[in-house]
């Protein structure tokens, strides 16, 4: 038995699963699937996608030692605040690489590997007035986004070259293409961080917006048990590991208390392996 029936596939062949609580982690396909669900707040949201670009150049491990910061300048006037430039360093299959941008792009796409039609299929009637108004009320950021979307490899190394003078012909930098985001409308207004939702009986949960990343992720995913599956912590034993996982779960505390907080990092350091720089 199952409240929740689960389409799926599975080596080419249609398998179908139930449930009795369902939680949607599928980053901008859960819009889709949330629209699929027939829960009476689903048309209350929309999506709105950007993609992004980067500058990338392969160094060495020993040019690597002088860009460990991470190093951000200042978006220009009339960019949205996802246009901050910056500078970063990337470690993938042991090389080093240096990363420069995000350059945005407007793509119809939910996800990096589905298409336009998928995009389109994912729209309601009822969506309709809220993407015109997020046109409308956010024209600079759509004319941002086209303009940077049509940005040729020249204009990129001219916005490095104006970041870092002398870096964009220090290395051989080459354009890739970075991940897809899907932005929250949510009631016809765009929304850019990341929100839980769960269905008034529990059964049904689902992440919007943009993916959280590694610092973010166990925090959000905690509060989506808390609310998913709350009786979960009623048991001792889940407690006991909620403690040893969140020591502290409460971010007033760490804001106010500044001697928990730093007892909480060191301790996360300490497992992590990375040395706290010690003050001269």
């Amino acid at each position: 038995t199952g409240r929740w029936v689960i389409e799926a596939e599975c080596k080419g062949k249609p398998v179908q699963h139930k449930a009795d609580v369902l939680f949607v982690g599928a980053g901008g396909g859960a819009f889709p699937l949330l629209k699929k669900s027939h829960l009476p707040f689903r048309n209350r949201f929309a999506g709105f996608p950007v993609g992004g670009r980067f500058l990338r150049a392969p160094i060495s491990t020993e040019q690597a030692g002088y860009y460990r910061a991470k190093t951000y300048g200042k978006a220009r006037v009339g960019a949205p605040p996802m246009s901050v430039p910056h500078l970063d360093l990337r470690v993938v299959d042991g090389k080093h690489y240096l990363l420069f941008g995000p350059f945005a792009s407007f793509k119809p796409r939910l996800e990096r590997d589905r298409g336009f039609l998928d995009y389109l299929r994912s729209i309601r009637p009822q969506d309709i007035p809220g993407l015109l108004n997020v046109a409308l009320e956010h024209f600079p950021l759509v004319k941002y986004l086209i303009s940077e979307t049509f940005k040729g490899e020249k204009s990129m190394f001219e916005e490095l070259e104006n970041f870092a003078p002398g870096l964009s012909k220090k290395f051989e930098w080459k354009p890739i293409q970075a991940g897809q985001r899907v932005q929250i409308i949510k009631d016809g207004d765009l929304q850019m961080g990341t929100e839980i939702l769960v269905s008034k009986d529990k059964t049904y949960g689902t992440l919007l917006g943009a993916s959280p990343g590694a610092s973010v992720s166990p925090e959000v995913m905690l509060r989506c048990l808390e609310q998913l599956i709350p009786s979960i912590f009623s048991k001792e034993k889940a407690r006991e590991k909620k403690s040893e996982i969140f020591p502290e779960d409460d971010l007033d505390t760490l804001i106010s208390n500044p001697d928990r907080y730093r007892e909480i990092r060191d301790a996360a350091n300490k497992k992590l392996g990375i040395i706290q720089p010690t003050a001269q």
